[in-house]
């Protein structure tokens, strides 16, 4: 972390393809690599409300 605060914002992505277009059109950068992959559980057939439950696993 560069800061005294962070934000960190989770949504899904349904075209990664379209949202690193949009990334590009809208001059986005990258300011800090990742040195980490996070993968989020979304059970499939079950209502599953990100913004209160949330499974991620951190492939280090």
């Amino acid at each position: 972390m560069s800061t005294k605060f962070e934000c960190e914002v989770r949504f899904f992505i349904a075209d990664i393809d379209v949202f690193k277009k949009h990334l590009k059109n809208i001059k986005a950068k990258l300011l800090f690599p990742y040195t980490f992959t996070d993968y989020y559980y979304k059970p499939q057939g079950k209502k599953w409300n990100p913004e209160i439950n949330n499974l991620r696993i951190r492939d280090w």
